[in-house]
């Protein structure tokens, strides 16, 4: 499978593990095969999309003067009573971690973390998280900030392992992270607009694979209002995309893609 830095999610660091270019490991997989990794087996259930600090390595590679600090989104809310928004909330959470870790931002990083492992522990997918916060604290504490990066890298795909495990929020927090990273990078774009930069976009079969997986999620979950806007943002957001890879999007159309992404963030915090 190749594993490339297109987007999006999650967003927020230029991970120290990211390879610049394609790593080969056979392409005889059925899933998305623009960024991301299977876990454990081939099936899509196990499809990792790639984490938020892949796309923001990205942006930095093109972009690199953004102020990632003044793109987080903190938030101490973690009293939600739907399982599908407390979902949707940790993959935003996360999202932050990593624009803390980019700006460099130790009180960000520790509250966020807080209210990420207070999430996790919601929906019993708080091991992978636990076991690291307190060394990522550490870390922290010492500026260790390319080891931190490494870290979350590794625990953004073990929370992704644990929640596929868990019918219908598996999804739900990779398209929440997905979202949030998304709604970051397009409003630091718009910000700092370079065409170049706006290759980021291209990503056709993350989309597929979050538009496929969301409408079979079963009618329990596609009935929250949320996933609703969600379903019927996605198209649109693949509408405005990069339709190859050689192609670049206005300013105009960054915005737009701005201004979905923060519409469904908001309702997602909102819960």
């Amino acid at each position: 499978m190749k594993r490339a830095f297109y987007l999006l999610t999650f967003a927020a660091i230029a991970l120290g593990v990211v390879a610049c270019g394609d790593n080969d490991t056979g392409d005889d997989i059925n899933i998305p095969q623009t960024t991301g990794q299977s876990v454990e087996d081939d099936s899509a259930a196990n499809y990792v999309t790639p984490s938020p600090g892949e796309m923001f390595a990205e942006l930095e590679e093109t972009t690199p003067d953004v102020d990632w600090k003044n793109y987080i989104v903190q938030t101490e809310k973690s009293g939600y009573d739907d399982d599908r928004v407390i979902a949707l909330n940790l993959g935003n959470r996360l999202n932050n971690i990593f624009l803390s870790v980019l700006a460099k931002d130790r009180d960000a990083f520790a509250k966020l973390s807080d209210v990420a492992q207070d999430l996790a522990l919601q929906i019993h997918v708080s091991e992978p998280l636990i076991a690291r916060k307190d060394h990522m604290k550490d870390l922290v504490r010492r500026d260790k900030w390319d080891e931190v990066r490494r870290v979350m890298d590794e625990m953004y795909v073990d929370i992704m392992r644990e929640v596929k495990r868990k019918e219908n929020i598996g999804v739900l927090t990779e398209v929440g992270a997905w979202m949030s990273g998304l709604k970051s990078v397009s409003q630091a774009l718009s910000e700092n607009y370079n065409s170049f930069g706006t290759k980021i976009f291209y990503q056709p079969e993350v989309v597929d694979y979050y538009i496929t997986e969301v409408n079979n999620l079963e009618e329990y979950s596609k009935d929250n209002p949320i996933v609703k806007q969600i379903i019927e943002d996605l198209v649109k957001i693949k509408e405005i995309m990069p339709k190859d890879a050689d192609e670049r999007i206005s300013r105009e159309d960054v915005r737009k893609l701005y201004e979905l992404s923060s519409n469904v963030v908001e309702q997602i915090l909102a819960g």
